[in-house]
């Protein structure tokens, strides 16, 4: 833009020479950014002239225009070209300040006129004001952007206390349960018990998940998404702290189900929001409380409403509600951003965002979405939350392995399993020993590579990613190495799926990695498409 803005204004007045300093006043010196004509070698690009040395000095100290018919007669000149007998300088004037100076040269004495001279500080201020418009976006996007992270960070803090209670109550009976199983060694363990230890744990680990998928930066593109999927979400975020406190949240889903094209974590974000300002409008000494997401059809376009029972919004704040730091909560500790960025995020999704309806009655806010799509199939309903681990094919029976050698009789294949975890080593060992699988155990990435080694005859490798010492994608690495055939013979397991390093790891390399904690029929799955020589499906991109 300042290239541009110094052509345009020595076009207007007929210069063929100058250029647009910019005025560094912290230092107290002058910066030549752009330049126009000739003979501009970088020395003279490089020269820097102090704030009130020479013309565009004196224009830079005083924030008025220059004007100088013949620079010999002049002793405010500086010369930087013995050519330049006539010059003019105007101040690009931001916020009340010179942030910059341009500065146009004549070969000739009274090259310029007075007229000339009024032109360009007329552009000058055109100029000044674009660039105040810039400087305001950028300031308003930083804002609206710390914001949006902020009610992002209030959002987790909000749900962590109910998490953490939450996330006791399915422990204490995988607890209790694993405890009364060593009481009774002798008995074969009760089909109940396991079945309750097995869904307390897949439990957990959903209500982990939506909150390290909630707590992520990142936030992932547009895609297809049903509705159901992101309230479904929201619901392990939320609704035990809800009921907690006697509120009482329901979801409806339009009828057929209806999916968007939306970023889920944005969408997310604005019904966690919405949700969150429900409860506050809900006193605390109710216990009838109730609040109720709806999706629906409408033409084209698909309503999410969100309704409450609550106190309701005065008729006289109903239309300052989505204006920046508006907020009758302040005592609570809002701040007036949340439902300004809420409806920002929604009309990035070319929707919108609008208080449908309120009264002493409760509250009702509406998201309305462009171009209403039908629902897309979903998979297992409890998310194993696998990367790359493709479409659940049914597996045919394993045959011998065709790979590795020197089999035991009766063994369908081989594996190296690497984990610093010792009872996660142990059970995957006997488990896989259960589905007739040799297994070699490694405790991290140095380990495995002395496994390979030492017997390098394996179908496929399981290994870890975060390990002491040597990690899973160090031990790839130089697998890769040092062993190039087992380039694709690698699954990974790991438990910190929000990690950055991770999905690029998976990027780059298109290895399957599945998610602790995980079905180990996933896994089976996966450990025998290697047996039978057939690779495993291909991984999609990943959606975490």
């Amino acid at each position: 833009m300042i290239e541009i803005t110094l052509e345009q204004a020595c076009q207007l007045v007929g210069a063929v020479h100058g250029s647009f300093i910019q005025v560094d006043h912290r230092n107290g010196f002058l910066d030549i950014t752009s330049t126009y004509g000739e003979d501009w070698t970088e020395d003279k690009k490089n020269c820097h002239l102090g704030i009130g040395y020479g013309i565009t000095g004196t224009v830079a100290a005083t924030g008025k225009p220059y004007f100088c018919a013949d620079t010999t007669q002049d002793p405010t000149y500086v010369s930087l070209f013995s050519y330049v007998k006539s010059e003019m300088a105007v101040p690009v004037k931001v916020r009340g300040e010179v942030w910059g100076v341009i500065n146009m040269d004549g070969f000739e004495p009274n090259a310029f006129s007075e007229s000339d001279l009024t032109t360009v500080s007329l552009f000058a201020d055109l100029v000044a004001f674009a660039f105040s418009l810039e400087e305001e976006y950028d300031e308003r996007k930083r804002l609206l952007e710390e914001a949006m992270e902020g009610q992002k960070l209030e959002a987790v803090v909000k749900v962590i206390a109910g998490i953490a209670h939450e996330i006791n109550n399915p422990l204490t009976t995988v607890l209790g349960q694993a405890s009364i199983l060593e009481m009774t060694p002798d008995q074969p363990p009760a089909a109940s018990s396991l079945r309750a230890i097995s869904s307390e744990t897949r439990r957990a680990a959903r209500i982990l998940r939506s909150l390290l998928h909630f707590a992520r930066r990142e936030v992932s593109a547009k895609q297809v998404v049903n509705v159901a999927s992101i309230v479904r979400e929201l619901f392990s975020l939320r609704e035990y702290q809800l009921r907690v406190h006697n509120i009482e949240l329901t979801f409806r889903d339009a009828q057929p189900p209806a999916a968007v094209e939306a970023n889920p974590d944005q969408v997310l974000q604005v019904l966690m929001n919405l949700v969150n300002n429900a409860e506050r409008a809900i006193p605390p000494e109710r216990k009838d409380g109730k609040i109720a997401i709806l999706a629906e059809r409408a033409g084209r376009f698909l309503l999410i409403r969100v309704a409450d029972n609550g106190e309701g919004i005065p008729e006289e704040n109903s239309e300052k509600v989505f204006r920046p730091f508006f907020t009758t909560k302040e005592k609570a500790g809002s701040v007036g951003l949340g439902l300004p960025v809420a409806q920002t995020l929604m009309e990035a999704h070319g929707g919108k965002l609008y208080l449908s309806t309120s009264s002493a009655a409760g509250s009702c806010f509406v998201l309305e979405f462009p171009a209403a799509l039908p629902a897309i199939p979903e998979g297992d309903v409890d998310g194993d939350g696998e990367i790359g681990a493709g479409s659940a094919a049914s597996i045919p029976a394993p045959t011998p392995s065709k790979t590795a050698r020197n089999l035991k009789p009766g063994s369908v294949g081989r594996v190296l399993v690497v984990d610093d975890e010792p009872a996660i080593l142990e059970f995957l060992e006997r488990f896989l020993t259960m589905q007739k699988v040799e297994v070699v155990t490694g405790g991290n990435g140095i380990e495995g590579l002395e496994r390979l080694a030492a017997d390098g005859d394996f179908d496929v490798v399981l290994s870890d990613i975060k390990m002491p010492r040597c990690n899973g994608i160090d031990f790839y690495s130089q697998a890769c190495v040092d062993f190039p055939s087992y380039k694709g013979r690698f699954l990974f397991m790991s438990g910190d799926f929000i990690s950055a390093t991770i999905h690029e790891f998976h990027q780059k390399t298109g290895c399957h990695i599945l998610e602790k904690p995980f079905k180990i029929g996933k896994l089976k799955e996966l450990i025998f498409s290697f047996f039978n020589n057939a690779a495993p499906p291909p991984p999609p991109s990943p959606t975490a």
